[in-house]
This record gives structure tokens, sequence and C-alpha cells, in this order.
């Protein structure tokens, strides 16, 4: 459970603008014969709209919006890149660009998919 409600607001930004929103994640885990067990992380996130790119990725050429978000704050702070399809395939994230371990990168690509039976590209 999210409090306040997780909201994505970046379809709402302008190009360059960005919204931050804080809220607490409380889960609860069960297991048969052990009590419940609780967990409670307060989380900011950041999010910027970059403005409109063409990406080219296995399962095609997309219009996309870009964008940089920011998970956390400080020198504990995890921003990612994502590239999220506009039109037919609106809001399909078709390529994300992330850190890795030790320095490295993680790049995430769309290679296929369907969105109610018809393919995406």
């Amino acid at each position: 459970m999210f409090t306040p409600p997780s909201r994505d607001k970046r379809y709402s930004l302008a190009a360059g603008a960005s919204a931050t929103q804080t809220y607490t994640i409380t889960s609860t885990a069960t297991f048969t014969g052990l009590p419940p067990i609780n967990s409670s992380q307060s989380q900011t996130e950041t999010v910027r709209y970059l403005g409109r790119d063409s990406v080219t990725v296995p399962a095609g050429t997309f219009d996309t919006c870009k964008f940089e978000q920011t998970i956390g704050t400080g020198a504990s702070a995890v921003t990612s890149t994502q590239w999220t399809a506009a039109g037919s395939a609106a809001g399909v994230t078709v390529k994300s660009v992330s850190p890795g371990d030790a320095g490295s990168t993680t790049t995430l690509e769309l290679k296929a998919g369907t969105i109610n039976g018809s393919a995406i590209h």
C-alpha cells in the first residue's frame, strides 16, 4: 500500500519539467504457521520529462516520450532513463537504461509484444 497513493504525473509535464513525490510503502507478508511480517519504507521519486525522441529497438522504431526517473535522495539515489511509446502503443516502455553493479549499465529493450492480440510496432 502506498501512503499517500502513488500518482504518475509524467504525462502532464512539459519538456524539462519534473514532478517529485514522497510516499511510504507498507507491506505485510504472511506465512502459514508464522506471525505476519510488516515492513514500511519511505521513498522519494522524481520524474523529469526530457522530450520526444525516436528510438529503435528489436521490436521496431518508436516515437517515444523520454523520461529520467530518480528514486531516493542524496548518495543513495538511483537514476534511470526510460523511453515510453507514444501513439498506438502509448504507455509501453520500449527501452530503459539504468545503473548496474560496479559501475556497469543495464539496458532493457522491447523485443516483441502485443496489446489485445495486436503486435506492438
